[in-house]
């Protein structure tokens, strides 16, 4: 499942979070804010936006299967056939002539179709351009401005997106805030220095190198001088 890209293990920061708390001690009731980190995850396993892609086209064609009832169901035919009161084969048999004829009839259903899972977020206010956040080969991303036509026009903007973040629930505000990057930091060494987020978090990008945050993950080359 890693190797296809259904999942990733990874950590994720939590985020702060205010609460209140309410004490009640001798009819008089004291008010105080605390705060702690919520969201924090380990070494986890996490479905990515192909995952979500290939359970909404499952439970779509393979409804019986995706079924919750399903395993319990399968395994009550296991029992049957361990003592005797039903044949293995007529039990593999009722399975696999439905399943077939689905499997077959899903073939003809266009790749395009399961994987379009383009949305319409609104439009930023800046450029009057509409966003929109897509499905791509390599990933989930956001897009501001229209795909040129064949006869040229002006590029769109792309960010990925982060993890933890999915098609179906990502904002137009979410997408914004992706779309600020890149953003130019100046000059060093008579060199541009510009700084992004990419698959492996945010990074900076000088001399065709790319440095990342030591404490996220060891940087692909040396630190310069300047301490990127």
């Amino acid at each position: 499942m890693q190797k296809r890209g259904y999942v990733v293990k990874e950590s994720r920061e939590g985020v702060d979070r205010e609460y209140k708390v309410h004490v009640l001690s001798k009819d008089t009731i004291a008010s105080r804010t605390e705060k702690e980190i919520t969201g924090a995850e380990k070494n986890k396993l996490f479905p990515t936006n192909m995952a979500m892609i290939v359970n909404d086209f499952l439970v779509e064609h393979f409804p019986d299967i995706t079924n919750y009832s399903f395993t319990a169901e399968i395994e009550q035919e296991f029992d049957e056939i361990a003592n005797g009161k039903l044949k293995w084969q007529k039990m593999m048999d009722g399975f696999y002539k439905p399943f077939h004829k689905t499997v077959e009839k899903t073939e003809s259903v266009e790749r395009s179709s399961v994987a379009n899972k383009s949305r319409e977020l609104g439009v930023d206010l800046k450029s009057g351009k509409n966003v929109y956040v897509k499905l791509g080969k390599f990933g989930a991303y956001v897009q501001v401005g229209e795909n040129p036509d064949d006869n040229g026009g002006e590029k769109p903007k792309f960010a990925a997106l982060r993890p933890g973040q999915f098609i179906e629930n990502v904002s137009l505000a979410d997408a914004l805030e992706l779309l600020k990057m890149p953003r130019d930091l100046g000059m060093f060494e008579d060199l541009q220095v510009v700084a992004n987020i990419g698959r492996f978090g945010p990074y900076v990008l000088h001399n065709k190198k790319i440095y990342f945050h030591s404490q996220r993950r060891r940087p692909l080359h040396h630190h310069t001088r300047a301490g990127l």
